[in-house]
């Protein structure tokens, strides 16, 4: 039996409400901040009110919108339609313990790529890539994932 995910040891920016409704093995597509305000992949960026724009087609969610991350981006296509959300953690965040419990929730990965600085564990179907990665800066360690639409474009 799966163990139920828990918002801060994983330390995904996902509410237990949209963990609740993503199957376990399936790769995350949405964010929910409100009842009525879902950000997802694929879809137009509508959630505007809860961002700023920092750059051409790239949205940072507001402080206090939504927890479980530090920073969260969206970029967005130039139709507007969502193609990654990228979110950056506390420097607390384990990477071994969110691996771990990425795994329990995902199965086997389906790429890992390790270098001196930077190591990047991913999980893709036809769909969507989901990445863990970790990145050393200095004697600091980054830790983010990113949840990218990989839907083939028409």
């Amino acid at each position: 039996m799966r163990r139920p995910l828990p918002i801060v040891g994983l330390a995904m920016a996902l509410s237990m409400a949209s963990a609740r409704a993503q199957q376990p093995g399936s790769l995350f597509r949405y964010i929910h901040l409100t009842p009525r305000d879902t950000i997802a992949l694929g879809k137009p960026f509508v959630a505007i009110a809860y961002a700023d724009e920092i750059a051409s087609h790239v949205y940072q969610l507001k402080p206090g919108t939504f927890g479980g991350a530090e920073r969260i981006r969206i970029l967005t296509d130039s139709a507007g339609r969502v193609t990654t959300l990228e979110f950056q953690y506390a420097a607390s965040a384990v990477f071994g313990t969110m691996l771990k419990d990425y795994v329990a929730w995902l199965g086997k990965p389906t790429a890992i790529d390790n270098t001196a600085r930077r190591r990047t564990v991913a999980w893709q179907d036809s769909i969507t890539r989901f990445e863990l990665t970790a990145v050393v800066v200095g004697d600091r360690q980054i830790l983010s994932t990113r949840m990218i639409d990989v839907t083939p474009k028409r």
